[in-house]
């Protein structure tokens, strides 16, 4: 068995992944078979002709399994690259997406120099911590609470902060937005931003197998609409944004003219959206 190489491996796995029909069967292969060399994606030509340890094959192959039983390569390595960096996920977060880095983009965009200055950033659902935590990565004289209902996800995003060398301008507790009282007691904020639950409930069972499968259902499931959690949000925020502070949500690409009548109706005005990648909405934010 040890006379594969990671050629021969490699070329036998994206096969395999492109027969069960994964769209990305080179990249997830090179990704798999890189964690299990312990190898960086520059190193991967040198390696080409080195054999693989019995240990090393066999680790592949239960890989391989899982990734065609529908496992996203993240779910499988325990971490996904978020703006630059990796962030450890565990099953009570939600696998981040290049889709919120439009969030980070409009937070940067709107504060300008002022994310030079100290300001207090909420980040309400942190999940893994990538939003707060890549802020404060770009933002070094901010300070951030980082709140979550899942006490597993709050342990991830304290590692996440610990590796990224922010845990001491980060703090990150378990907290029920919907406990108003204990919300209150929080202060104010400048920025307040939140990648809450927003798939309609009856939507879920549409969703991608590596989604509604590996993604905590307590991370997707926005109510009835969608919106559940943006009208208890929005009930806060007189209690923790501060005047002229900045508020920004992620949204779901079709939300954002219900989104924008919530906030008018919370008495929020100049409710502006942000698009990603795909020219689709994907934020909206606004001022108090």
């Amino acid at each position: 068995m040890s006379n594969m190489s990671v050629a021969d491996i490699y070329k036998e796995t994206k096969d395999i992944f492109a027969a069960a029909e994964i769209e990305t069967a080179a990249l997830d292969a090179r990704l798999l078979l890189s964690a299990v060399l312990g190898i960086t994606r520059e190193e991967w030509v040198t390696q080409r002709d080195q054999l693989l340890t019995d240990t090393q094959i066999r680790q592949m192959q239960d890989y391989r399994t899982r990734r065609i039983d529908g496992e996203p390569v993240s779910r499988i390595l325990g971490r996904r690259g978020f703006y630059g960096a990796d962030f450890l996920l565990s099953p009570a977060t939600l696998d981040p997406r290049p889709d919120t880095e439009t969030l980070i983009e409009t937070v940067l965009r709107e504060l300008g120099t002022g994310k030079d200055n100290g300001f207090r950033l909420l980040d309400l659902g942190t999940g893994t911590g990538c939003i707060a935590l890549t802020l404060l990565s770009l933002c070094p004289k901010a300070e951030a609470l980082a709140v979550d209902i899942a006490p597993e996800a709050v342990k991830t995003a304290e590692e996440n902060a610990r590796l990224l060398g922010v845990a001491d301008r980060c703090r990150v507790q378990v907290l029920d937005w919907t406990a108003a009282e204990d919300v209150k007691k929080l202060g104010h904020f400048d920025v307040i931003v939140s990648n809450p639950p927003y798939i309609p409930h009856a939507d879920i069972a549409g969703l991608s197998r590596e989604v509604k499968e590996f993604d905590p259902l307590q991370a997707l499931d926005g109510g009835a609409d969608g919106l559940d959690c943006y009208r208890e949000i929005l009930a806060l925020l007189p209690a923790l944004l501060a005047e002229g502070g900045l508020c920004v949500f992620e949204i779901g690409y079709d939300q954002a003219d219900d989104l924008r009548r919530l906030c008018e109706e919370s008495g929020f005005s100049d409710i502006r959206c942000a698009k990603d990648l795909a020219g689709r909405d994907r934020c909206i934010f606004f001022r108090r």
